[in-house]
C-alpha cells in the first residue's frame, strides 16, 4: 500500500511540511508552573545559542547570549480556572494568538505551529493509521494516570465526566479505523475489493452512503 507514497513523493513533487518534534519547544504550562507573585528566573539552552527565559507574570523575556540588544518579550495571557488558579498561555510575536507551545524557528525566534507552517506527525498519516494513533494515544494517557480503558478502570482523582468522555473519543476512533480502510481498498482496488467487503465488513461505509 505504498501506491499513494510514490503518488505524492514522485509525481506531485509534495514537499511535506517539517515536524512540531523536529524543533526546539517552550511550553506555557510547564514554565508558568507554580507561578508566584514574585518573578521567576529561569535559563535554558537552545543548540548553539543560549537562551535566558526571565519570567513575568504578564510577560516572558528572552535574551540570547547574554546581550541585551538581542532580547524581546513574548505577551503571556492569564486565563483563571474554574477551580481556582490560573492558566498561562503565550502570544505568539506574529500573529499574536493564544498559543501554549511555541517552536523555535531558523530566524532566532519562538513562533507558533501556524506561523512557522509545521505539522504533527499525525497529519502525515493514512486515515488508517492516523485513527489507530489517536485511539492508542488516548489508551496510553488514561495509563500513565493509572487508569486502564480495556479494564473500564478509571484513573485516580480524575473526573468521572473526562474519563467517559475520553473513553467515547477513543471508541469513536476505534470505530473509524474499518471504516477509513473500508474506503482506502475501495479507492485502490475498485469493485474487484466489494465482495471481500461484504464478507469481513458488517457496517455501512460513511464514504459511500
Amino acid at each position: 500500500m505504498t501506491h499513494w507514497g510514490w503518488y505524492w513523493k514522485v509525481k506531485k513533487k509534495h514537499v511535506p511540511r517539517k515536524l512540531c518534534s523536529k524543533l526546539p519547544q517552550i511550553d506555557s504550562f510547564r514554565f508558568y508552573k507554580g507561578t508566584q507573585k514574585h518573578n521567576i528566573i529561569t535559563g535554558f539552552i537552545v543548540d548553539p545559542l543560549e537562551v535566558k527565559a526571565e519570567a513575568y507574570p504578564d510577560h516572558l523575556k528572552v535574551t540570547y547570549r547574554n546581550r541585551k540588544e538581542h532580547s524581546y518579550t513574548i505577551a503571556v495571557d492569564k486565563l483563571p480556572c474554574n477551580y481556582g488558579g490560573n492558566r498561562y498561555f503565550f502570544k505568539c510575536p506574529l500573529c499574536q494568538k493564544r498559543m501554549r507551545f511555541l517552536y523555535f524557528a531558523e530566524q532566532s525566534i519562538f513562533l507558533c505551529r501556524k506561523c512557522l507552517n509545521l505539522s504533527y506527525q499525525s497529519q502525515r498519516l493514512r486515515p488508517t493509521n492516523r485513527y489507530e494513533h489517536m485511539s492508542d494515544k488516548i489508551k496510553a494517557a488514561i495509563k500513565t494516570k493509572g487508569g486502564d480503558l480495556d479494564l473500564f478502570k478509571k484513573p485516580p482523582r480524575m473526573h468521572k465526566g473526562k474519563y467517559e468522555n475520553l473513553r467515547s473519543k477513543q471508541f469513536y476512533y476505534e470505530c473509524k479505523s474499518p471504516q477509513a480502510l473500508n474506503r482506502e481498498l475501495r479507492l485502490w482496488h475498485g469493485a474487484k475489493v466489494e465482495p471481500y467487503l461484504d464478507k469481513f465488513f458488517d457496517y455501512v461505509d460513511e464514504g459511500k452512503a
